[in-house]
């Protein structure tokens, strides 16, 4: 099947667009961290822990945002807010060197926050289009380079700040850099033909290629999208009464609220596991292990490379189905965060050594899959509109800013046992497996629910004669529907 094959889709130019998209909020993201120490100072910061509320503000204004950015992607062109996203971060990163108050700080962070969504959202919503049904594949490739950006940019900023004779010029180099690189994507994302919803599928090529099509790359191609099923199940939300109708979801259909808030709930418990364990393994390692600053930054980095890898390896499975993904990323997590607390609930033993590593790569590999794929599971349970996008933004900018605090009060109220943040993380994924379970057999329901009320409809309008007399040939005489005197 072309349209589910790695090289169809490492073919589509607007994959990289996308995957261009996504980098740059990582790179944003990432940078925040690096750059706070040479801030501080230039905004007369009494330490660099004063500018904690610049970060915090930069992630509740992302969620704050979420909702309006979901409700003008259903108004208006999805590449025309991803270029003012663009050129919004643009201006408020590039502004970054000037500011000499902290309030400037804060400002630009409100901003920064609004643009997470505006650039994440529409990306999103873009990709559902492309590749409609087939979009598991591609949400895990484009979001594997926000992992990449990650990697690079403290790097990155390191190595450019380095090179600089003079101190500070690395900083202004790097923001002005930045800008440049944000100015020329909402360049191109301007210039780019949007990518059309997909059609009804009655056109003549629709039909032969027993799917719907949409629009491939600028040029206009049309890329047959054949239909799927989910996991062997019809995906239609009206029955469909053909097979060109097969695993497409009609966007006039509401999604219950019985399938939708698990599925926000579910996206917010699994970032609460990925963002706590890859925010507090560094300081836990160390105080559990003895780990040296170095040796626990590369703990870090050991995690969100098996993160990335992932990430990237399951945008090229062919024919990806996302429960399937999402199976086996909980059962690869919640195993090694299992075993990981067990480890470290022994008094006086330490998991040390390779097994440390290898359990901080399988969580890692196993968070890898659940956001993206949870996306792509949702585009089967409903029509993935801009507000539904934005709601599991918004639900994500939630588990990623509670996780992480009511791991942190468990620890510190346990007197700082290791295994706490293990077992906070397993329990936030645990929880997040039951709300997908909870949605499955929500949607069940209500499809089931949708299909009787077709039936009893139909009987309701059917005619009173029984399908033999139906079938009965004319007699000679009587008068046909066409009021053709009987003749055939």
């Amino acid at each position: 099947m072309a349209s589910s094959s790695p090289a169809h889709m490492l073919s589509n130019p607007y994959l990289y667009l996308y995957t261009f998209g996504s980098f740059s909020n990582g790179l944003f993201i990432s940078l925040r961290g690096p750059i706070i120490p040479e801030l501080a100072t230039r905004v007369g910061a009494s330490s660099p822990a004063a500018l904690g509320t610049y970060l915090g503000i930069g992630g509740v204004s992302g969620g704050v945002f979420a909702i309006p950015t979901g409700l003008l992607l259903d108004r208006v062109d999805p590449h025309a807010v991803f270029a003012a996203g663009c050129v919004l971060r643009a201006l408020s990163v590039g502004a970054m060197p000037l500011c000499t108050a902290i309030w400037q700080v804060n400002a630009l962070a409100v901003a920064q926050g609004a643009t997470l969504p505006m650039i994440g959202v529409s990306i999103r919503v873009c990709l559902v289009r492309v590749f409609h049904e087939r979009c598991a594949a591609a949400l895990n490739f484009t979001m594997g380079a926000f992992g990449l950006a990650s990697i690079v940019a403290p790097l990155a900023f390191a190595a450019l700040d380095a090179a600089m004779p003079v101190h500070g010029a690395g900083f202004d180099a790097t923001f002005a850099a930045c800008a440049a690189c944000y100015v020329a994507l909402a360049l191109v994302a301007s210039v780019a033909k949007t990518p059309d919803a997909a059609d009804d599928g009655d056109d003549d090529d629709g039909s032969r290629n027993g799917g719907s099509r949409i629009v491939g790359d600028e040029l206009g191609d049309e890329i047959p999208i054949l239909g799927a099923s989910l996991d062997g199940a019809r995906l239609d939300a009206e029955g469909g009464a053909g097979e060109r109708d097969r695993g497409r979801v009609d966007a006039s259909v509401a999604a219950p609220l019985t399938v939708l808030a698990p599925m926000v709930a579910y996206m917010a418990l699994n970032v609460a596991g990925e963002v706590t364990f890859g925010s507090w393994i560094f300081t836990v390692a160390r105080a559990r292990e003895g780990l040296s600053v170095s040796t626990a930054a590369a703990l870090t980095s050991t995690f969100w490379a098996c993160f990335t890898a992932t990430r990237f390896a399951l945008g090229l499975v062919p024919d990806l189905r996302p429960l399937t993904a999402l199976a086996w990323s909980h059962v690869a997590a919640l195993s090694a965060l299992a075993t990981l607390a067990t480890y470290w609930s022994t008094p006086g033993d330490a998991s040390g050594g390779w097994a440390l590593w290898t359990l901080t790569g399988v969580v890692g590999a196993g968070t890898a899959g659940l956001f993206p794929n949870g996306i792509a599971q949702g585009s089967r349970m409903f029509n993935l509109t801009g507000l539904r996008q934005a709601l599991f933004e918004l639900g994500a900018a939630t588990g990623a800013g509670v996780g992480p605090f009511l791991a942190a009060r468990w620890y510190a109220e346990s007197g700082e046992e290791a295994w706490t943040m293990a077992a906070s993380c397993a329990g936030f994924l645990a929880a997040g497996a039951v709300t997908l379970g909870s949605a499955l057999v929500a949607d069940v329901r209500a499809r089931g629910g949708a299909r009787r009320a077709r039936a009893s409809g139909n009987e309701g309008s059917s005619s009173e004669a029984t399908a033999p007399e139906m079938r009965r040939p004319l007699l000679d005489g009587e008068v046909g529907d066409g009021d053709d005197g009987g003749f055939p």
